[in-house]
Order: structure tokens, then sequence, then C-alpha cells
């Protein structure tokens, strides 16, 4: 029993020996890493990051059977927010409601009744119907933002990308900074666009 402590206690001291005067990496040691390594890890990491998905809330409102408020997922289309809110009424009218559009951040989904009146400037489907319909520059598509008299497609995704880099657009001003929109096409917007 005595020898199998000595032994053990002497081993113990060896490994710490070793370990104490092994020799460490030290800073500034450059460390070679297999490319097909590199690769591969970066390839993960892309899979990884185009996994991640954001979380919206939308306001449904109108002929469902549930209306309220919904967090869901990025991937989402209005069918499947539709389908959480238990369906469409026997009174929706669906004619206008695009339901493969996907839903944004802060939508609003009016489902109208087969009563209603049509145009009610209401925001349907993400995009407001009536006569003042603006066009909002922090958060319209590029098929919005291509309504606006003097926005090209070029223009329009600068507007886009502008905002994906610098964050939302503070005020209406701030459209002189995208490359291509000087201010006299800002004042020709000034009344069709809001924040």
């Amino acid at each position: 029993m005595k020898r199998q402590i000595l032994v053990l206690g002497v081993g113990s001291v060896l490994l710490f020996l070793i370990l104490l005067f092994s020799p460490v990496q030290t800073k500034g040691t450059e460390v070679e890493i297999n490319p097909h390594i590199l690769e591969s890890l970066e390839e993960e990491a892309d899979l990884i990051e185009e996994e991640v998905v954001s979380l919206y809330v939308v306001d449904l409102k109108g002929e469902v059977k549930y209306p309220g408020i919904y967090e869901v997922d990025s991937t989402y289309r209005i069918s499947d927010v539709v389908e959480l809110a238990g369906g469409l009424t026997e009174m929706a009218a669906t004619t206008d409601i695009n339901f493969a559009q996907k839903v944004r951040d802060e939508m609003l989904i009016y489902i109208p009744n087969i009563h209603d009146e049509p145009d009610k400037g209401l925001e349907i489907n993400g995009q407001v119907q009536g006569a003042n319909h603006k066009v909002s520059i922090n958060i319209g598509a590029l098929e919005e933002l291509l309504t606006l008299p003097g926005i090209g497609p070029v223009k329009a995704q600068a507007i886009i990308n502008y905002r994906e880099e610098n964050g939302a657009f503070q005020d209406i001003e701030d459209l002189i900074k995208v490359s291509g929109i000087g201010n006299k096409t800002l004042e020709s917007l000034r009344e069709l666009i809001e924040l």
C-alpha cells in the first residue's frame, strides 16, 4: 500500500515537473493552420449565419378568427400569420391580398370584410392604400421605392443598402447621404416619403 502511494506521489511530481518545464507557446509565435481546416470552419460559420432568424412582431387585424399581435420569425409569410390566427372568417375579402408576401417587423396586416368600402387608407399586406400613401424610406421594399418619381432600381437599392449599413434614417434630410440623391431629388420626394 505504501509502495502504491509512493509511486503515485513520484508520478505526480514528475508530471508536474514535465508540465512546468515543457515549452510554452509565447505571444507572437506564428501558428500554421491547415488551409482545409480553415476553409471547413469558414463554411460552418456561413451555415450558422444563414440559420440565424430574426423575430418580427406583426399586428393582424380584420377578418381572422383571432386578430392580434403575433411574434413570428423573419421567414414567415402572410399566409403563415393568418394560419396562426386561426384562419380567415367567412366574411374575409381576399381578392387583393398577397398571401405569399413575406412579413416585416412592425407590419400591419389587415384582412378586409367583404362589405368594407374599398380603399380606406389602411395598410393592407404592408402597403398603404389610399390617396395619402407615403413610402417609408426606413422599411419600404424595393418595389415600393421604385414607385417614387426619379427613383430607379439603382437609387432604390442604394437607399436599401444605406439603411442596412447605417441603420434607420433619423430624418428625411438624411436621404441626401445616399449616393445619387441630392437636394433637388429630396425636394421632389419630400411630400411622398416618410420615415
